[in-house]
């Protein structure tokens, strides 16, 4: 497994270390533009190096070494959990550049301004986390939950598109397989999310809309997060499940 979590990391070494070097750059460019350039650069930068690499695993798996991994003496447990250990390490080191160009960018354009700014981001800030302090412990809980079930679901959603969108009903669309498989379960999943949330907040009183995040939270919010968290769990399973058995059938040796 290591060795295979190796391979998709040298595949795409070039578009990390590039990446590293443009969100430097643009950190140094929030000095003289401020955030309103910098920021929007990184994001716009870090899209473009998750569609690259999205497009060179796919190559590597499904392309013209297809081959090759296939016929490897490694089970489908083994293949399957190098890809998600591999996204999962890939999409870390994506959010600690994105928040590292934002605080850096942040930081530098408030040390430029007058002493004001500070203050009034200082005082803002105290306020946000004075109004979390009010929320009750199962928020922080329902919070983490939601967080580990939505990276696991996030990238098997991902796994699965480019091995269902790589069977032989969408080879023939090359990777527009795994992008029309990944369209499709998009829609799916945010047909049923509205529908939750409509259900949720057509029972919400009018009156409630201006009172407190706590109070709206303890009424409606936390039924919501549960359904989700359900709903989440079940399409999560569904797709270990599907995407492990599109795997088994590509493998010729495990």
């Amino acid at each position: 497994m290591k060795s295979l979590i190796y391979m998709q990391f040298r595949e795409v070494r070039n578009v990390l270390l590039s990446l590293i070097l443009a969100s430097i750059f643009f950190t140094i460019l929030g000095i003289f533009t401020g955030p309103a350039l910098g920021i929007p650069l990184t994001f716009l930068l870090v899209g473009a190096s998750i569609i690259y690499t999205l497009t060179k695993i796919h190559k590597m798996f499904f392309g013209e070494y297809a081959s090759f991994y296939s016929a490897l003496p490694i089970s489908p447990k083994k293949v399957l959990g190098s890809q998600f250990l591999f996204f999962l390490l890939f999409f870390l080191i994506l959010i600690l550049l994105i928040l590292f160009s934002i605080g850096a960018t942040l930081f530098i354009f408030l040390e430029s301004q007058p002493q004001d700014a500070w203050s009034s981001f200082t005082m803002e800030l105290q306020r946000f986390l004075s109004s979390l302090q009010s929320l009750p412990p199962r928020f922080y809980l329902m919070l983490v939950l939601l967080s580990i079930i939505g990276i696991i679901h996030d990238i098997f959603s991902i796994l699965f598109a480019m091995h269902v969108g790589s069977e032989k009903n969408w080879r023939r669309l090359g990777f527009g397989g795994p992008i029309l498989v990944f369209t499709l379960l998009s829609i799916a999943e945010s047909i049923v999310e509205g529908i939750l949330a409509n259900f949720s907040f057509a029972n919400l009183p009018i009156g409630d809309v201006n009172s407190s995040f706590p109070e709206v939270w303890n009424l409606h919010f936390e039924s919501l997060s549960l359904a989700v968290l359900a709903f989440s769990v079940v399409v999560t399973v569904f797709l270990v499940v599907r995407t492990y058995h599109s795997v088994k059938k590509k493998l010729s040796v495990y």
